[in-house]
């Protein structure tokens, strides 16, 4: 029933519709019509949405870069006081042999007596090591004045041509010299005797009595001597007096000569010119080993290593006698920089002469705690050729 219903509804429409159609057609020819449809498309819906994207991105920054560059820069250096001013004083040079506060105390009277003398300034410079001295001297050449050993001086002269003063004397002499004692009795009486005999020495690193005799024995091409260490100047003759050896070597300071007479000479005078008196050495209540009263008297003080064992073996005089003395060996010596200024040169120089001869250099250079000077001399660089040749060979 349904069917039919919509059957009655839909022909008639249907043939509404074509008579409609049918009269917007002209007649005659066929034309093409163009049919416009609907179609129903599905499309997709896009949703639109904020998204964060993290993106690496190259970023030119300006950053500050410290940038170092060679500079030539020129410094005026700032002018220095004259050398021997307060602000710029010569410096005394001691070798640290002495304890420093011993040294301060009696180099101290020393420059006190210079700068009362020169009117110059000075300071005391100990360095810490022996091996610091040839630098520090070198290094200030117009400023320096130095107290050195004679083999030490050698060694700064090759460095830097430092000048040599004077160099300090003991028992009048600035030398060092050693002796060969033999027996009395031996037929040991000249040099070429020593030859195949054994000789008591102090030490092996004793310039005078052993390192000087060495050299010359080995120049003279002596065979079969032997050297036997003993310490010291009077064991090595108490070696001798005891038979033990042939020959001491020992310290020999020179004689006090008679009153009013010329000093004893090296070289000139016996070592033991004194028995030409033909009187027995004694000793005085002062405690000198002397010979006919002593020099106030016409006599002679005795001063070589002997003396030392008089008290115990007062035979040591009469049955021994010196065979041979060595070359003398330079005591130390005061040196000034190759630079120093002339014109305090001389009068420090002076001053120096004059303080080792007065009573002042017993509180300083001539104290008994310090280096024992009894004055000083004058030297030039060729009163220490032996040392050059004894370097030369060790």
């Amino acid at each position: 029933m349904l069917r039919k219903n919509l059957l009655r509804v839909a022909l008639p429409t249907f043939a509404l519709i074509l008579i409609i159609l049918t009269a917007c057609v002209p007649t005659g020819d066929q034309q093409e019509v163009e049919v416009t449809r609907y179609q129903v498309l599905e499309v997709p819906i896009v949703e639109t949405r904020l998204v964060e994207v993290t993106r690496e991105v190259e970023v030119v920054q300006e950053v500050e870069v410290e940038v170092t560059r060679e500079v030539e820069v020129v410094i005026q250096p700032t002018p220095r006081s004259a050398p021997g001013t307060p602000d710029n004083p010569f410096q005394i040079i001691f070798i640290p042999s002495f304890p420093k506060s011993l040294i301060d105390v009696r180099g101290g009277f020393f420059i006190e007596d210079l700068e009362a003398n020169t009117g110059f300034s000075f300071e005391i410079i100990v360095p810490e090591e022996e091996q610091d001295i040839t630098a520090l001297i070198c290094s200030n050449p117009m400023t320096t004045i130095a107290m050195l050993t004679s083999k030490q001086y050698v060694e700064v002269r090759e460095v830097c041509d430092v000048v040599p003063a004077v160099a300090a004397t003991r028992f009048g002499a600035p030398y060092e010299l050693g002796m060969f004692v033999s027996r009395t009795s031996s037929v040991i009486n000249v040099f070429e005797d020593i030859a195949y005999k054994k000789i008591a020495i102090p030490s092996l690193k004793d310039n005078a009595t052993y390192r000087v005799f060495a050299k010359e024995i080995a120049e003279g091409n002596l065979p079969g001597v032997q050297f036997v260490e003993y310490g010291t100047s009077t064991s090595a003759l108490i070696a001798l007096l005891n038979k033990e050896v042939d020959i001491a070597s020992a310290d020999f300071n020179p004689p006090i000569m008679p009153k009013d007479s010329e000093a004893w000479r090296y070289g000139e005078d016996s070592p033991e010119i004194w028995k030409q008196l033909v009187v027995a050495p004694r000793r005085d209540p002062i405690g000198f080993i002397e010979v006919a009263g002593g020099p106030e008297f016409g006599g002679y003080r005795i001063r070589d290593s002997r003396a030392s064992i008089f008290d115990d073996h007062p035979e040591v005089f009469e049955e021994t006698k010196i065979l041979i003395l060595s070359n003398p060996y330079p005591n130390e010596t005061i040196v000034f920089g190759q630079g120093f200024p002339i014109s305090a040169y001389n009068p420090i120089l002076n001053s120096i002469l004059s303080h080792a001869n007065s009573e002042v250099c017993a509180q300083s250079m001539c104290a008994s705690d310090f280096y024992q000077w009894d004055g000083v001399q004058l030297v030039n660089d060729d009163f220490f050729d032996i040392v050059r040749e004894l370097n030369r060979n060790d």
